[in-house]
């Protein structure tokens, strides 16, 4: 009786089996089967335009020439000869420090040497009798280029208190007053050269093709809103940062009116000549790295739009589009919205059409 019931029980379990191994199999079959869900998406058309590279940067502006006057001495301000803000020309007399001593020792010399031409042409006169030997002459000749000597002297020490402008500029805020102690390194005031200005900025090694010494540059300021400088770039940095991978540029403006100041911020915009150029919303391009790929939507042979991944070579950027150098043709369709949600080889339905001045999201 009992191996009866176990032989029913294990028929039972057979048939069980049997049943279910073309049921999992059936099921197995009509979940392959099952067709994936296209993905909506919006492309936009690789156009082929003019494309101006532009590059942006920030820049500081200096003077064309600038130096801070001090005094070369320890001594006391005796007169001031100019106002806050002036301009002043080369070789006017700015400041004058006591020198009464050096002009007491500067009459001093001068009567010495006095004295001294009168005996040496004594003695030349004696020479020329033979009443003298020449070695007579020629001490006396030493003696009368010592005393020349000691007038220089003198009169490189009254040069040290005569401060004058070292060229022509506007001068800063006065910082001392007739009667105060000055010693070497102490602030009198500055001068600054405003007629042309110098503009140090950086620029993306990237953009070193764009840059050449002579090319005009875009220059605004923000307390100027609306109103563009013009300059030209005249010397590019021999070195790039190895840390930033940055070139240090300096450009030259002209400044007739006196409105730019030196430390004043300004906005540089340095323009290429436009080429025609692969542009695409810069919001169609991954970038993975030091590779970029946009996903080119494309019908396969069964008549279905499919995307698929393709590597591009990018150039430069401007408002939302960045120009495509290599990897893609005009007219060919790039995914705009909904890069996010699709992969390579997926496919996919065409919501909309863009164009490429439609930055768009990405999305």
């Amino acid at each position: 009786m009992k191996k009866t019931i176990m032989t029913l029980v294990a028929l039972a379990l057979v048939a069980a089996v049997l049943v279910w191994q073309p049921w999992q199999q059936g099921g197995a079959k009509a979940k392959a089967s099952k067709p994936s869900r296209a993905v909506p998406v919006t492309v936009v058309a690789a156009e082929q335009r003019p494309f101006s590279l532009k590059t942006q940067a920030l820049g500081t502006l200096s003077s064309r020439e600038s130096v801070a006057i001090t005094a070369n001495v320890s001594e006391k301000v005796a007169s001031i000869h100019f106002e806050d803000g002036q301009r002043v020309e080369r070789g006017d007399i700015l400041v004058m420090l006591e020198q009464g001593e050096e002009q007491a020792q500067l009459s001093l010399a001068n009567i010495e040497l006095a004295d001294q031409q009168r005996e040496t042409k004594h003695l030349e006169k004696l020479r020329q009798s033979n009443s003298i030997s020449q070695n007579v002459l020629d001490a006396r000749r030493t003696q009368l280029e010592a005393a020349r000597q000691r007038i220089r002297e003198v009169q490189a020490s009254i040069q040290d208190r005569t401060l004058k402008a070292p060229f022509s500029g506007v001068l800063g805020l006065r910082r001392v007053s007739p009667g105060a102690l000055v010693s070497p390194g102490t602030l009198i005031v500055t001068l600054d050269d405003v007629t042309t200005m110098k503009l140090d900025f950086s620029v993306p090694a990237i953009y070193l093709s764009v840059l050449q010494e002579g090319m005009d540059i875009a220059v605004t300021a923000r307390v100027f809103e609306g109103r563009r400088f013009s300059g030209q770039v005249t010397t590019i940095d021999s070195r790039i940062d190895p840390v930033s991978r940055s070139i240090q540029v300096r450009a030259q403006l002209p400044n007739p009116d006196g409105l730019l100041k030196p430390g004043m911020l300004m906005e540089v915009e340095l323009v290429k000549e436009q080429q025609l150029s692969i542009v695409l919303p810069e919001v169609t391009v991954v970038s993975l790295q030091d590779r970029h790929f946009v996903l080119v939507v494309s019908e396969n042979d069964g008549g279905k739009w499919v995307a698929n991944r393709r590597d591009v070579k990018i150039g430069g950027r401007e408002y939302g589009l960045v120009q495509v150098l290599a990897g893609l043709e005009a007219g060919e369709q790039v995914v705009l919205e909904g890069v996010n949600r699709v992969r390579t080889g997926s496919a996919v339905t065409i919501k909309q059409a863009a164009n490429a001045e439609s930055p768009g999201t990405g999305e």
